[in-house]
């Protein structure tokens, strides 16, 4: 057939009829049909009879008149069809013509069909494994693969260092930093987010600003007793052990001694001892140490490790090629791998604990009063004196003959002083805004504010000098002139 459907049109319009279109190639087919017929026909010896003749036309009329019959019968079916459509689409208007277009699409092509839903739980499920997939990737990335293997060494170290039952706190500073790789509770997260400004920040801070916080509040109420932790964790750090401990927490305490009976120790007053009495305190520390496994070691004046630093001092390795004789010597992976960062965490918790002495000492002004002064014009207070005294009693311990405890004291002073300075760099920006704020004041003609950012200005200036006089005499000269002169 030649001709094609005509599309379906909305009523009211005009139509070609529709037996125009299909009567004429009906035709032509059985037109064609009998010249095929009577040329096979004409082709034989005889002629054939005028009855013959009849009656193979009336059979043509009657093939011909079926045909046009199913004819007629298809364009009614067609027209019914059409007439529906046209219906449907004046009553439910342009949008619901649009809604019948799927309903072809299926009736053309229903396998298709049958794989789109066949295909839809399949994208559900692939959804599904995304979204927990991406729940792990994000719980993964919280951690990173380098510093899950620290953490892993710093536990290992713990469990090694630390006897069983011991929980960091003020009377187990070494505690709370061999686990300050534990994720910190989210009151902590908010107090440092929203009080803080530290200018070195890592894995470790907010649980080591935590931790410095404690030894503050402690050292605002009990000096000695916050200094006593402090001497207890640099004793740990270089191999001491809970026996080589000040005793912390009250007046007196109850420890065995040598014939295993109990008896009361009161607590040390720092204050009150004298050199010979700080003599033996060092020499049981050493005597101590020297019976400590060099893995439980955690610092020493070795930046590789103890175990580096015996191997080395006992000659191992000397045959081999420098950097593996170095790697062979540090020990085991994961313990070279935990000192190294411990040590890390050690410097950056004496940093912590200068700055928190200065910010929040009982000589300061917390970090909201800073604000609401600065925008005042007000003073600036920081605990100058707090941090100078915590200097002084870690330096005493510098001139101590046992190398490690000295780096260990030096390292702690140092720290501290980089605290110092960094609070002195911050005042001098201040001053600076301050200097600027003043001179545009005076233009202006405000006495009252310019008065006001004049003393603030003279306060920094005190502030930023006081600070400059703790480094350069408990420190620079108190340590390093005296000792290296």
């Amino acid at each position: 057939m030649t001709g094609t459907t005509p599309a379906p049109r909305r009523s009211g319009r005009e139509r070609k009829p529709v037996e125009s279109v299909y009567s004429d190639a009906k035709k032509a087919e059985v037109v064609a049909a009998a010249q095929t017929k009577k040329r096979k026909r004409g082709g034989g010896s005889r002629k054939r009879n005028p009855a013959d003749e009849e009656s193979d036309t009336s059979d043509n009329e009657e093939e011909e008149e079926d045909d046009n019959q199913e004819a007629s019968d298809d364009d009614e079916e067609e027209e019914s069809e059409s007439e529906e459509e046209s219906s449907s689409s004046e009553d439910d208007g342009d949008d619901d013509f649009q809604a019948a277009k799927p309903k072809k699409s299926k009736k053309a092509s229903p396998a298709g069909a049958r794989n789109t839903k066949s295909s839809a739980p399949k994208k559900t499920k692939i959804q599904i494994g995304k979204s927990k997939s991406s729940k792990k990737e994000k719980k993964s990335s919280s951690v990173p693969s380098s510093q899950k293997q620290i953490n892993q060494a710093l536990s290992a170290l713990a469990k090694n260092v630390l006897p069983p039952g011991e929980e960091p706190g003020l009377k187990s500073l070494i505690a709370g930093l061999l686990t300050s790789y534990r994720p910190p509770k989210s009151t902590q997260v908010a107090n440092f987010t929203s009080n803080v400004s530290l200018n070195v920040t890592s894995y470790y801070t907010v649980n080591l600003h935590s931790l410095a916080e404690r030894v503050i509040e402690m050292h605002n109420e009990n000096p000695n007793r916050a200094q006593l932790a402090l001497l207890n964790l640099l004793f740990r750090s270089v191999g001491g052990t809970p026996d080589t401990d000040f005793p912390i927490g009250a007046t007196t305490t109850t420890v065995m001694d040598e014939n295993e009976e109990e008896q009361e120790v009161e607590e040390t007053v720092l204050e009150d001892m004298e050199t010979d009495e700080w003599a033996a305190v060092v020499t049981d520390l050493v005597d101590d140490m020297r019976h400590v496994p060099a893995n439980q070691i955690l610092l020493c004046a070795d930046p590789l490790g103890a175990v580096h630093q015996q191997n080395t001092l006992n000659g191992h390795g000397e045959d081999d090629d420098g950097a593996e004789e170095d790697e062979r010597r540090k020990g085991s992976k994961q313990y070279a791998l935990g000192v190294a960062e411990f040590r890390k965490i050690y410097q950056e918790f004496w940093y912590i604990l200068g700055y928190v002495a200065l910010t929040e000492g009982g000589m300061a002004t917390n970090t909201q009063q800073e604000e609401e002064e600065e925008a005042s014009g007000s003073v600036v207070r920081l605990d100058a004196e707090l941090v100078k005294e915590l200097i002084e009693r870690v330096v005493e311990l510098a001139p101590v003959g046992q190398p490690d405890v000295r780096a260990g004291a030096i390292l702690a002073a140092i720290s501290m002083s980089h605290a110092v300075l960094d609070q002195s760099a911050q005042l001098v920006k201040k001053m600076d805004v301050a200097s600027r704020q003043y001179q545009a004041a005076k233009k202006g003609k405000n006495t009252s504010k310019a008065e006001a950012l004049k003393v603030r200005i003279d306060s920094l200036k005190r502030s930023a000098e006081d600070l400059q006089q703790v480094v350069l005499v408990n420190f620079v000269q108190g340590l390093f002139v005296h000792r290296y002169r």
